[in-house]
């Protein structure tokens, strides 16, 4: 925060006067003028020299901070002479040392100083949701007691260090929102305790680190939105501990490895929009803890594994825009805690089996696009709870079943672009929540019923 005096010809007492002002109004310059803050017995107690070294570093950081006042308006915790550094805001102090600091969104700008790497006390430093920039210094690596690093939605730059892969107490990681490049480091993998990793949202290139696959604690994984390339690690699968794997929008390539289908704890599973190819595999059907199956907008071939019908946690599968062919697997009736199925833009074939007629609990059905073929299945009208039915742009033929008058529930409902012979039913007349009727490009004849 700078002031300048703009207007010349001042008189010598209004000069001075400015001068006490700008005096006052400057915090850097206030504070720094007589010395470092952390000299003084009210913000450090006389014999801690160790605590005086972190404050030391502190005031390091306060000090290349673009607007380093937004910390003088702390109220009771300002930063500088007048309070015991156990005060100033978003600083932990343990026996001697600084424990954590912690200034998530307190609207800071500017670099991240290396001195903070000083602090070898820390176990704690959250500076998420602020203006950040520059680099991830490397010096954070010689934080051996960290356990939480949050650095997210600021607007770093660069790479990942990788002296980071030293942190050996760290179970938490968090850089995700920046614009971060390059590679993850292979380092990383040496993070024994790890068991949150969020890399998402960045500009990172390259392939992903076998190494990750060493991280026998890792709960969450999240490299989501970069630019990351080549094939999934097999080594992935030995993440025995792991319940979410968000890999989706990037530009891998290559086939899902079998061995994710030892992820004997995974509940949550992104690979969407990549350039994936080959089959799914079949051993995903032994992932028995599955709630989320997201794999569209890919270049998956073959068949709809029917395995996936052992699912039983499954509420959400997406398959959409692949090229999966073959039929729409009847077993997946058995999944009956479904609420969303998705298999539209593939090339899917055959009948649509009446015992999708037995997720009760499904709201969203989407088998678009596909060359499905035969009737509509009566049985789809005991779906009670459905909103979506998106069947348009296949080769389905018959009337339209009086069932689905029944789908109370229905907001939308899609039947264009196939070759559906007869009467509308009256019956669709009783859908109240329906909101979007589409049955053109069909066969249909007979008066449009009145009852609509």
């Amino acid at each position: 925060m700078r002031f300048r005096v703009k207007k010349a010809g001042l008189s010598g007492v209004l000069a001075a006067s400015v001068a006490v002002v700008l005096l006052t109004a400057v915090p850097v310059q206030a504070q720094t003028g007589g010395g470092s803050p952390c000299d003084s017995e009210t913000v450090v107690p006389a014999g801690q020299d160790a605590l005086r070294a972190d404050c030391e570093a502190l005031w390091d950081f306060y000090n290349q901070l673009n607007d380093p006042g937004v910390l003088d308006d702390a109220g009771d915790g300002q930063w500088g002479l007048s309070n015991a550094l156990s005060s100033w805001q978003g600083v932990t102090i343990a026996p001697g040392r600084v424990a954590a600091l912690d200034l998530r969104g307190s609207g800071l700008s500017g670099p991240i100083s290396p001195g903070l790497g000083r602090l070898t006390g820390l176990t704690h430093l959250d500076l998420s949701d602020n203006r950040l920039s520059g680099s991830i210094p490397a010096e954070l690596g010689r934080l051996s007691n960290l356990t939480n690093l949050r650095l997210y939605n600021n607007d770093l730059s660069g790479s990942i260090p990788s002296e980071l892969g030293q942190l050996a107490a760290l179970t938490r990681m968090q850089l995700f929102g920046n614009g971060l490049s390059g590679r993850i480091p292979s380092q990383l993998g040496r993070l024994g305790n790890l068991e949150y990793l969020h890399l998402g949202a960045n500009s990172l290139i390259s392939s992903i680190p076998p190494e990750l696959g060493q991280l026998s604690k890792l709960d969450y994984l999240d490299l989501s939105d970069n630019d990351l390339s080549g094939s999934i690690s097999a080594e992935l699968g030995r993440l025995s501990n792991l319940t979410n794997l968000r890999l989706y929008d990037n530009d891998l390539s290559g086939s899902i490895p079998s061995e994710l289908g030892q992820l004997a704890a995974l509940t949550r599973m992104q690979l969407y929009g990549n350039s994936l190819s080959g089959r799914i595999p079949s051993q995903f059907g032994r992932l028995g803890s599955l709630e989320y199956l997201h794999l569209g907008g890919n270049g998956l071939t073959g068949p709809v594994p029917p395995e996936l019908g052992q699912l039983s946690k499954l509420d959400y599968l997406n398959f959409n825009h692949n090229n999966l062919n073959g039929p729409v697997p009847p077993e997946l009736g058995q999944l009956s805690n479904l609420e969303y199925l998705h298999l539209g833009g593939n090339g899917l074939s055959g009948a649509i089996p009446p015992e999708l007629g037995r997720l009760v609990g499904l709201t969203y059905l989407d088998l678009s696009g596909n060359r499905l073929s035969g009737s509509i299945p009566a049985e789809l009208g005991e779906l009670s709870g459905l909103t979506n039915l998106r069947l348009y742009d296949n080769d389905l033929s018959g009337s339209i079943p009086s069932e689905l008058g029944q789908l109370a529930a229905l907001t939308r409902m899609q039947l264009f672009g196939n070759g559906l012979s007869g009467r509308i039913p009256s019956q669709l007349s009783r859908l109240g929540n329906l909101e979007y009727l589409h049955l053109g490009g069909n066969g249909l004849s007979g008066a449009i019923p009145p009852e609509l």
